[in-house]
């Protein structure tokens, strides 16, 4: 019998040839992918393009020879997908890849109706007989209006453990220390040393954990005391297992799911539509980044996580393949 093939279409990679991602955060979105994709498809040869540079030759005769195509999370789409290129798509790679389906993807930004070039872009790739996963109402809508209707809100891949954690039963009073994350490209120097002085002052520990290239740079631009750690997904993983009583307050989304999941109290500040749309569906706790009353109020003591995931829609996409 024939080796089945899946290609994944990841925000993971950088290139073709497999050098990871600049940013952590797609790290993690990639690793949540994989980790799904292996219990669905177990045997299948994998080989990986990237989002983020278009195809070559190569890649086209790859995705045109393959028995299925994922396109595994992130903030891929846009309603001018023309003139944004976060998910670097072309008329040509779109007709070579036709029938891929969407895990968990997400709008960049509030935006309004898609434009008539990404409209056809869309079509022409995405499956019209799969369900395709998406990461928020948001995405679903707009996708609805390109007239790409298959569509199934799952949230994203990286929180689908959370739907088996007793994420209730997460301490609820403050640590002694905490771990802050925050994001170069929306960068509030004001806001962001208001929030690192308020971090400073209620905790013993406050530790940087720069999750995209442009992180660190940042923090050195800010009057900070804590400790920098290294800019690895070894180093956070490391300091979650090591601070058995640790809080998280960020503006990074992903980072601070892998928080939570290794059962850490968490705060994620809204900078974009990503948080706000994700917390606003399951409840994951967020606030306005400008919101430093609350802030406070929250390292001070929380209410218990009680997470609304969305499982009959990630069982219902995760069934289309058991086939």
């Amino acid at each position: 019998m024939k080796e089945k093939h899946l290609v994944l279409w990841s925000p993971g990679i950088e290139n073709h040839e497999g050098r990871p991602s600049a940013n952590l955060g797609d790290l993690i979105i990639e690793e949540a992918v994989l980790r799904e994709i292996n219990e669905l498809f177990p045997g299948w040869k994998l080989s990986k393009v990237s989002t983020h540079l278009r195809f070559g030759p190569q890649q086209r005769h790859l995705v045109r020879s393959a028995d299925r195509i994922v396109i595994g999370g992130s903030n891929l789409l846009s309603s001018y997908m023309d003139g944004y290129f976060q998910w670097d798509l072309t008329m040509q790679n779109a007709f070579a890849a036709r029938g891929a389906v969407l895990m968990g993807a997400g709008w960049w930004r509030d935006q309004g109706e898609p434009n008539r070039y990404t409209k056809i872009l869309l079509n022409l790739v995405l499956s019209r007989k799969l369900k395709h996963s998406v990461r928020d109402g948001q995405a679903k809508k707009l996708l609805g209006l390109t007239k790409i209707r298959n569509v199934l809100n799952t949230g994203c891949p990286t929180m689908w453990p959370l739907a088996t954690m007793d994420t209730a039963a997460i301490r609820t009073r403050p640590a002694k220390k905490v771990l802050c994350m925050l994001t170069d490209y929306y960068p509030d120097p004001e806001l962001d040393q208001a929030l690192l002085s308020l971090l400073e002052s209620q905790y013993e520990t406050v530790y940087f954990w720069p999750q995209g290239f442009g992180d660190y740079l940042y923090i050195q631009d800010l009057d900070f005391g804590g400790v920098v750690l290294d800019r690895s997904l070894d180093a956070l993983d490391a300091v979650l297992a090591d601070e058995p009583e640790l809080d998280y307050v960020g503006t990074r989304l992903h980072g601070g799911v892998r928080c939570l999941i290794n059962g850490k109290r968490c705060l994620t500040l809204e900078v974009d539509n990503r948080a706000r749309e994700i917390g606003k569906e399951t409840h994951l706790p967020t606030v306005e980044r400008d919101n430093l009353d609350a802030i406070k109020k929250w390292t001070e003591g929380s209410e218990p996580v009680r997470l609304n995931l969305r499982t009959k829609d990630i069982a219902a996409w995760k069934s289309q393949f058991s086939s």
